[in-house]
């Protein structure tokens, strides 16, 4: 089975550069809140469980963060 990365998955859809790096940094950065020690058994996580609704609610936050003025 080849295990493809966050990275990989998310550069199949259709985004900008910056929006890819921060769907790759907060979806990592959530498994590794939940210490998955391994990271291939993290990304294994990630590929089984990733959704187009999770990506999509994702980039709806990036573009909310990047676009308010706090």
């Amino acid at each position: 089975m080849e295990l493809t990365t966050i990275k990989d998955k998310i550069s199949t859809t259709n985004v900008t550069e910056a929006q890819k790096n921060y769907l790759v940094n907060t979806l990592e950065n959530e498994f590794q809140d939940k210490k998955i020690e391994k990271k291939a058994d993290a990304l294994l996580k990630i590929n089984k469980n990733i959704s187009e609704e999770k990506l999509t609610l994702k980039l709806m936050e990036y573009d909310f963060l990047t676009t308010s003025n706090f």
